[in-house]
């Protein structure tokens, strides 16, 4: 009899341990789900959020930074590479946003306005 009841309650937390492992499993996967959901929508949003600059919006800007202050556009492009740490052409764009912002302090709009309109 007491050989009965063990053998019933044994059975009965191998049925609840079953269930328990498929919820579990169940909560798992739908916050693996949502983790992969929230980590590619951030990384779209945060694309998205980003201003794009090609390579010929950032030549021109050099040009532009070049003309506004007494650097060359030679000079101003080893500057940015150095800062960079890699070569115009395999900046993301990310860097090249960088980029911009470094070029943005070259150029002395306090003399000539017209140069960053002509832009």
């Amino acid at each position: 009899m007491l050989d009965q009841n063990i053998q019933g309650a044994l059975a009965k937390l191998d049925v609840n341990a079953k269930k328990r492992k498929k919820k579990r499993s169940l909560v798992v996967s739908l916050a693996g789900l949502a983790l992969i959901f929230s980590v590619f929508s951030g990384v779209w949003v945060y694309q998205h959020m980003m201003p794009s600059v090609s390579m010929d919006h950032l030549s021109r800007l050099i040009i532009v930074a070049s003309r506004s202050s007494d650097n060359d556009p030679i000079r101003l492009l080893g500057d940015i590479e150095r800062r960079m740490g890699k070569k115009m052409e395999k900046l993301s764009n990310a860097e090249r946003v960088d980029a911009v912002a470094y070029l943005m302090n070259h150029i002395e709009l306090h003399h000539n306005r017209q140069e960053l309109i002509s832009y």
